[in-house]
């Protein structure tokens, strides 16, 4: 059985209500738009002189971003992203990307923290037991994993561990660093066991990050990747382990010989045999600067591993949308705070058409996009959020996709790459989810849960429904509702949907509400239009000394078919809802919850019109 499922497709799928095609560009990225459209083209033409068009056997992959090392404290309060791994396993991938720099798994590191303010409470082992569930769970879900043992941020955006780990690095000579990063790659190796591993990627930004100019140089580099593959001698039997360079790499053939270990000289020390088991590519500018082309670039690189006898691999790719004449001249915080607006989902695409196109030439092992937020969320490009600093841009990203993870969505992008990963088209039904648990918890609230359905590429989400009516889509296996009539008889069903748009046969699930008394409902919600996509809502906490566990938040386009979208800590008095409609009116309801599961009656109904 196929159907239209809640996510926003091409090719396969019919593109659902509240999704939309992706707008123009808007006139002040039309000709940026237009000049890296023609890079790419080019650049395809380039590629089609050289290459047959034959597909080679690459493991297509995504980056777990949310395992990303770089959030910092932050990942402990997240947990294992579970989440995300089946969204990638859904797409098709069949390898993912994690980034673990150092020092998080080097223990000195967590001396150093004990000294700072914020950091004492932080131990090795917390974040070891973290990755090493991470991997499990990758590993569980049929996936290769590819780990980045590179190092944290300290000088950026998006350094979640910037005013602790730059004056760490401040405390280490180059021998010292040298060892210490030796050590926390084998660390990594050791705890995660992944399938591929990459000891150094980047020479000029990690130099830059670590205050270490060493890893700038040709001989720098070779010496480090020479400690760490020494220390990593008692693993590598199971284990393929690499190294390179980005696209705009100056120097980068030389970084490539070496590590390949051909043209070595007193000049250009080489890695020492038996060395390393692949070269990594990573692809961003796409641009052509004075006498550099840096799709070009990548090609040299390429045509360099080949003369190795290195194979390739690619662990991160995005088009950074930069003016020729911005590269060099506008920080990488500004470049990235331009990708998350929906206009440029076409190019986006094209772009990682044009990334595996290279990936089959260049026989690679894996390629792997940067980019795993505009999988699931695009923002609109606006006269507010075009004004917003690159970090308040990227921090909505964050939540946004976050949310749209959790409520099975993906955007044009995801689509494209699916249908490129997934063929033939799948045809195959997810399997029947079972019932693990059903429960009347009080005279207004039903929750049930079931076991995770099966599928020959990965499960998407759920459809739900209450007595014929849908309920909001799902990734999770449980499911709360609210705001039912008290001794009352529900029927529900759950179906498991692939991107294919297969559903599954349902399951149907009878509960009968409870007779029972509730607290009373949270007074004076409003809510306000805050910008196309998100609204601002605010309340007071219900009157009397029911104490309350957390509020139950419920939306609809219909006043009288409010479903519950989310739930609220018992704290909060105030919330944001994000992944909206423009010029869309939204109604709002609140539920209290208190201990043993009794819900109050619902809020007042607050209103608004999203601009």
């Amino acid at each position: 059985m196929k159907r239209l499922s809640g996510v926003c497709t091409i090719l396969t799928l019919s593109v659902a209500a509240f999704c939309q095609a992706p707008p123009q560009p808007p006139p002040e990225y039309q000709g940026l738009y237009s000049v890296l459209n023609g890079d790419l083209a080019a650049f395809n033409t380039t590629l089609g002189g050289m290459w047959s068009g034959a597909t080679y056997p690459v493991l297509y992959g995504g980056n777990l971003s949310n395992a990303n090392s770089n959030q910092g404290p932050s990942l402990l309060n997240y947990g294992q992203p579970t989440l995300q791994i089946q969204a990638m396993k859904a797409l098709g991938a069949q390898c993912v990307v994690v980034q673990v720099g150092f020092p998080l798994l080097y223990p000195p590191f967590y001396d150093f923290l004990a000294t700072q303010p914020g950091f004492q409470n932080l131990t090795y082992a917390d974040f070891a037991n973290l990755y090493q569930a991470i991997a499990q769970d990758v590993h569980a879900a049929g996936l290769k994993l590819v780990v980045e043992a590179n190092n944290l941020l300290s000088n950026d955006a998006q350094a979640g561990w910037g005013v602790a780990t730059a004056p760490y690095y401040l405390t280490l000579d180059w021998p010292t660093f040298q060892a210490a990063r030796a050590q926390h790659t084998l660390n990594v190796a050791t705890v995660m066991q992944p399938d591929y591993l990459v000891v150094m990627q980047e020479p000029t930004s990690e130099a830059t990050q670590t205050g270490q100019p060493n890893l700038n140089t040709v001989s720098g580099a070779a010496s480090l990747v020479n400690t760490v593959l020494t220390a990593l001698a008692p693993v590598r039997a199971n284990l393929l382990v690499g190294a390179g360079v980005p696209n705009d790499q100056y120097g980068a053939q030389g970084f490539v010989e070496s590590f390949g270990g051909i043209d070595c000289s007193t000049s250009q020390p080489c890695v020492n045999p038996p060395g390393l088991d692949f070269i990594d590519l990573h692809v961003y500018p796409v641009n052509q600067v004075q006498y550099q082309n840096f799709l070009q670039n990548a090609l040299t690189i390429v045509s360099t591993a080949q003369l190795a006898g290195k194979p390739m691999s690619m662990t991160e790719c995005w088009m950074w949308k930069m003016r020729d004449t911005e590269y060099g001249t506008i920080s990488f915080d500004i470049t990235r705070g331009r990708d998350p607006f929906s206009f440029w989902a076409p190019l986006d695409t094209y772009f990682l058409q044009t990334m595996q196109n290279l990936a089959n030439y260049a026989q690679m092992l894996f390629m792997v996009p940067e980019g795993p937020d505009y999988m699931f969320a695009y923002q609109q490009f606006n006269s507010t959020t075009k004004n917003w600093p690159p970090s308040q841009i990227l921090s909505e990203e964050t939540t946004l996709s976050g949310q749209a993870t959790q409520t099975a969505t993906y955007t044009y992008t995801a689509m494209s790459y699916y249908n490129s990963l997934v063929t033939p088209p799948n045809t195959t039904p997810p399997s029947t989810p079972a019932l693990l648990t059903a429960v009347a918890g009080s005279a207004t609230t039903a929750s049930f849960s079931w076991n995770p359905s099966t599928d020959n590429v990965g499960v998407a989400g759920y459809y739900l429904s209450r007595n014929g009516t849908p309920l909001p889509t799902t990734a999770l296996t449980t499911f709360q509702d609210s705001g039912l009539t008290e001794n009352t008889t529900y029927t529900y069903q759950v179906e498991a949907f692939d991107l294919g748009g297969n559903v599954s046969a349902p399951l149907v699930i009878n509960i009968t509400t409870q007779n029972a008394s509730a607290p009373n409902p949270p007074q004076n919600l409003t809510a306000t239009g805050l910008m196309p996509e998100e609204v601002a809502l605010s309340w007071q906490p219900p009157p009397g000394n029911v104490p309350i566990n957390s509020y139950l938040l419920f939306r609809g386009t219909d006043p009288n078919q409010l479903v519950q979208v989310q739930i609220l800590p018992a704290a909060a008095t105030s919330w944001k809802q994000g992944n909206l409609t423009p010029h869309t009116t939204y109604y709002y309801g609140l539920e209290a919850k208190a201990p043993h599961d009794y819900i109050s009656p619902m809020s007042n109904i607050a209103t608004v019109t999203t601009p």
